[in-house]
This record gives C-alpha cells, sequence and structure tokens, in this order.
C-alpha cells in the first residue's frame, strides 16, 4: 500500500508568507503610484482614521478579519464599511472648504460688503465675522474622499482584515447625486454673485465616448452653454482615432435634446470665433 504524502514541511509558514507578500506589494504600490495621488489620498485617509477613533471602538488585539462573518454591522476603527462611509461623506460633504481661492474671494466678497454697509450707516465698527462660510467643497474634492477610502478598503481587503463587501452601492451612488445636485447650485450661485454666466461646461468620460449619458442630460441646465466631453478610452476600431488623440466633442442640451456641435481649433481665439461654429484654442 502507497505511503500518504506528507504535508510539506513550510506548509504551516504559507499564511505567513502570503501576508509579507501582501504587505511589500502594497508597500510598492504606495511608493511608485503617482506623487499627487499620494498628495490627495494620503490626508484624507488620515482624516478618515481620526474620525473613526472618535466614532468608533479601535479594532481588537488578535483581529482575523477573515473569520468574521459580516451581517451588517459597525466594524471597529478604521475598517471601512458602506455605512460608515456613508456617516462620513455626509458630513464631509457640508464642510466649508478650509482654504484655496473661493474661500479667499467669498471673504473680500464679505469684506466689501462690510465696508459699504459701515458708509452707509457712517459706522467706524469692526468688520464683519469671517468665520463662517456658505460655501461647500466642490464634487471633485468630494469623489477623491471617496476614491481615497475605498483604496484604504481596498488595502484592508488585500490584507484580509475587512469582511465588509465593497463600498459601492447605490445609496453611496445616491449620496454622489446629492453632491453634485449641491455642488452645482452652490458654484451657480457664486457665478452670480460675480455677474458672471457658464459659457463652457466640461467634463471627461474614462471608459465610455465622448457623448453626454443619461445623467449628464439631466443634470444639464444651461441652455446657452456648450457642453464639452473629452474620452479618455482607450481607441480601438469603433473611434476611428489613433493612440494619440483625442475624442473632443461639444453639444448644446436644451430640455432634454442633445445636438452636437462642430469643434474647430484654431491659434487664437478672438480672430477664429464664428457664429455657427465652437472655436477652442
Amino acid at each position: 500500500m502507497p505511503s500518504r504524502p506528507k504535508p510539506h514541511e513550510d506548509a504551516w509558514k504559507r499564511p505567513a508568507k502570503v501576508a509579507a507578500t501582501i504587505d511589500k506589494l502594497l508597500f510598492e504600490l504606495q511608493d511608485c503610484q503617482p506623487k499627487n495621488t499620494t498628495k490627495t489620498y494620503a490626508p484624507k485617509q488620515r482624516e478618515w482614521q481620526a474620525w473613526c477613533a472618535q466614532h468608533y471602538p479601535p479594532v481588537p488585539a488578535g483581529w482575523q478579519g477573515a473569520n468574521v462573518v459580516w451581517d451588517g454591522q459597525d466594524l471597529p476603527g478604521d475598517l471601512v464599511d458602506e455605512g460608515k462611509l456613508l456617516l462620513f461623506m455626509t458630513e464631509i460633504a457640508e464642510r466649508a472648504p478650509r482654504a484655496g481661492k473661493r474661500l479667499a474671494s467669498e471673504h473680500r466678497r464679505r469684506e466689501v460688503g462690510t465696508m459699504a454697509s459701515k458708509l452707509a450707516d457712517n459706522s467706524d465698527t469692526e468688520g464683519g465675522d469671517f468665520s463662517h462660510s456658505n460655501l461647500r467643497l466642490r464634487y471633485n474634492t468630494v469623489r477623491s474622499y471617496i476614491s481615497a477610502i475605498q483604496r484604504l478598503y481596498e488595502e484592508q481587503r488585500s490584507r484580509r482584515i475587512n469582511p465588509a463587501p465593497p463600498p459601492q452601492g447605490i445609496p453611496l451612488n445616491a449620496l454622489k447625486s446629492r453632491i453634485i445636485r449641491v455642488a452645482y447650485a452652490q458654484s451657480r450661485t457664486e457665478m452670480d454673485d460675480r455677474g458672471e454666466e457658464p459659457v463652457v461646461i466640461y467634463h471627461s468620460h474614462t471608459a465610455t465616448e465622448a457623448h453626454p449619458s443619461r445623467t449628464d442630460i439631466s443634470y444639464a441646465s444651461e441652455p446657452e452653454a456648450h457642453y464639452v466631453l473629452v474620452s479618455t478610452r482607450h481607441h480601438g476600431e469603433q473611434t476611428g482615432l489613433a493612440d494619440d488623440e483625442v475624442e473632443f466633442r461639444s453639444f448644446r442640451i436644451v430640455d432634454g435634446e442633445v445636438r452636437e456641435e462642430e469643434v474647430e481649433i484654431v491659434e487664437s481665439y478672438l480672430f477664429g470665433h464664428s457664429p455657427t461654429t465652437v472655436v477652442y484654442d
């Protein structure tokens, strides 16, 4: 009778080896990822960790996330689950920017308003209180928060310490949609305060063609604006473009109807503009 094969003598070491390999690869990923990504994600992940430390107990010693059956309960420490992420992002979305041109511009407008009020009242009182801001973070900033925390979740899953499913369900998408509406309304209010009108509204599609999606059309509320879309998707036979060319298209969207405009690239906008084409330089 043939002897039974013996287990490999290093079999018991495999989990430790796998964990060490994962840690090494994650470290290398952080080391080689673009510096702008690290600069953007790192402070937001630290903010998440500080927020979790205030609201949740720390991760217990000897925590084995792979052995935990997640049934929707809040996870300890900075472990990411969708419920915690929704609460965190709701607070972030309601927060004013801490610095930047928009905040400085708001302060200047308040200073002008305070000075005008003092002149009208013939008053020598001190300036107004600028500690409170009516501004909110822009959508791209909020989206970068979500991306930073989702990256942290992916690292936790790779280390097998997080048993929760990916935080990208319907509630999070609904929160994103609400943030888009609020951010656009805020931007429109700021433009109105400066006496400006939107001329070009642009964004990119990373995986689809440069054409307004149903979501884009539903949010389009500026009939006089040019809606410019750039697609960064991989060019194949369906685009007819070379690898170094870009899908760059412009549209008018009025009452849900989409009409594409001709785009002409010229050296100078002042001498290249005509009523029938959209000209960019």
